[in-house]
């Protein structure tokens, strides 16, 4: 079982700073694996195609990011998150296409694997990724945008923001040190 002690257990409201977003890390209580997505195509959205996170924009109806994080993790996955799973919050950070952009990562721990509704127009498939399988780690450049490490699983490129977030969990984890 994963130990993640010493997250912040709070409920955060935005600044003015920037566009704020937030993320879901659900991991699964008894055999370490958190919920990734593989985004669908879509001209209009940067990260299309993209693996990440469930989650997405702050909005004006979302009392803090938190809520933000549980709305867009029921849109996309159909998966309904609770307060008494949720174990605190990573360090914002700002994907590497977008620096006015801070996404919040929520991180919850859940006592069973969820069944998920995915909402073809945001998500095209969703998948668990093992926390404590040792991953191949390699280099990895994107356009412009990111030169830096992924992690490469069955196919998938885990790179970017998502790739710090998983790195920052399992560092506090003490699960790895990834570079």
């Amino acid at each position: 079982m994963l130990k993640i002690e010493g997250l912040p257990r709070l409920r955060i409201r935005p600044n003015e700073c920037c566009r704020w977003a937030s993320v879901s890390l659900i991991i699964l209580r008894d055999s370490d694996e958190v919920l990734l997505i593989k985004r669908t195509e879509n001209a209009r959205d940067p990260w299309s195609g993209n693996v990440a996170f469930p989650g997405g924009h702050y909005e004006a109806s979302d009392k803090d990011l938190y809520e933000t994080a549980v709305r867009e993790t029921f849109e996309e996955v159909g998966i309904r998150l609770s307060y008494e799973d949720f174990v605190g919050v990573l360090e914002a950070g700002s994907p590497s296409n977008s620096e006015k952009t801070k996404v919040l990562p929520h991180v919850f721990v859940i006592p069973e694997r969820p069944s998920t509704k995915i909402n073809p127009g945001e998500v095209l498939y969703a998948f668990w990724l093992p926390l404590r399988e040792k991953h191949s780690i390699v280099p990895y450049t994107f356009g412009d945008v990111y030169k830096g490490w992924a992690i490469e699983y069955r196919g998938e490129i885990i790179w970017g923001l998502t790739y710090r977030i998983i790195r920052e969990l399992l560092k506090k984890a003490n699960i790895a040190e990834l570079p």
